[in-house]
C-alpha cells in the first residue's frame, strides 16, 4: 500500500525517526539538513567513518536522488531524522551503555520510531538492561524497530535487543524469498521472532566511509548496494513513519501492539520463527 500512501501525499511528515548507528554523513546529498549527535565520548561528532549509518538513514528518509540505477528516495522522505551515533571504531563496534543512552536520548528528542540496525548475542535474562529499556520505551508509545541479525539460517539465532518481547524485530527478504542469512527464532527465552520481514538484499542507498570505498557501484562513490537485516530494518522504520502519519490524520497514534495486531490481521495470524507475521 506504499504507492497508495504516496498518492495520498503521505511521506512520514511530522514523524520523528531516530537512527541509532555509526552516525551519518550529513553532507550526503540525501541527508542535507539532518541533525545528529554522538553518545560516544571518544567520538563526540556524529561523523560516520564506517558508512553503515549513512546507508540506513538514507533508506529511512533519504531525499530524492537521480542515480544511474534509477531514482532513489527513502521510504519516508518527509520524516524527521534524528541521527544518534552509538557505534564507532571504524568497523561499527559499540558499548551497551552508549546504545542504551542513545535510546533514552532518542526518547528525549521526541522520536516516535527508534531504528536500530545493530545487535549482540542473545541472552536468557528476562530483565537484561536492553530488554528493560525497550519495554519502558514501548510503554511510552515509542516503537523500537530492531534488526533480527545476520546469523541465519539456523534456529535461535536472533540477536539482542531484537530478542526483546516488546521490540518490533525485522528479518530480511530478497525478491525470491527469505534471505539465507536472516536470523531465525525462537529466542533463548522461547519467544517467536522475528515479527516481520522487509527487503534487505542488495539494497542501494547512500553511503560514505569504508562501505562507500569498497561497495560502491556505477562510479558513484557515495552510494552502495549492501545486504543484511540492517537494510531491512530501516525499510520497516520508514513504513512505520508512513503509517504513523496516516494514523495521525485519523486522530490516532500507533503503538507496537497495534502494529503487531495489524500484521496478524493482514498477514500470518500466527507468526513463525522465519518470517514472523510475514
Amino acid at each position: 500500500g506504499a504507492d497508495r500512501a504516496d498518492a495520498d501525499g503521505i511521506t512520514g511528515k511530522g514523524v520523528k525517526v531516530a537512527v541509532l548507528d555509526t552516525g551519518s554523513d550529513l553532507s550526503h546529498p540525501q541527508l542535507l539538513g539532518i541533525r545528529g549527535e554522538s553518545m560516544i565520548q571518544a567520538q563526540p561528532l556524529e561523523w560516520d567513518e564506517n558508512g553503515h549509518g549513512t546507508h540506513v538513514a538514507s533508506t529511512v528518509a533519504g531525499a530524492q536522488f537521480s542515480h544511474p540505477q534509477g531514482l532513489l528516495q527513502g521510504v519516508a522522505p518527509g520524516a524527521e531524522l534524528i541521527i544518534i551515533k552509538v557505534l564507532g571504531a571504524g568497523i561499527g563496534l559499540g558499548d551497551w551503555s552508549d546504545i542504551l543512552a542513545g535510546m533514552q536520548r532518542a526518547a528525549e528528542l521526541g522520536a516516535k520510531v527508534i531504528s536500530m540496525s545493530l545487535g549482540g548475542d542473545d541472552n536468557a535474562d528476562p530483565e537484561a538492561s536492553e530488554r528493560r529499556v525497550v519495554r519502558q520505551l514501548t510503554e511510552r508509545g515509542i516503537i523500537c524497530c530492531i534488526a533480527a541479525g545476520n546469523s541465519g539460517p539456523g534456529a535461535s539465532t536472533i540477536g539482542s535487543p531484537g530478542s526483546a518481547a516488546d521490540a518490533l524485530t525485522i528479518g530480511a527478504i530478497s525478491k525470491t524469498g527469505i534471505a539465507d542469512f536472516s536470523s531465525r527464532g525462537p529466542t533463548l527465552l522461547g519467544l517467536v521472532k522475528p515479527d516481520a520481514v522487509a527487503p534487505g538484499v542488495d539494497i542501494l542507498s547512500g553511503a560514505t566511509g569504508i562501505i562507500a570505498a569498497y561497495r560502491f557501484i556505477d562510479g558513484l562513490g557515495r552510494f552502495a548496494a549492501i545486504s543484511g537485516t540492517s537494510m531491512a530494518t530501516p525499510a520497516a522504520s520508514g513504513a512505520l513513519a508512513l503509517a504513523e502519519e496516516y494514523a495521525r490524520r485519523r486522530s490516532l497514534t500507533l503503538t507496537t501492539p497495534m502494529v503487531k495486531e495489524a500484521l496478524a490481521r493482514h498477514y500470518n495470524r500466527e507468526p513463525d520463527n522465519t518470517v514472523g507475521y510475514g
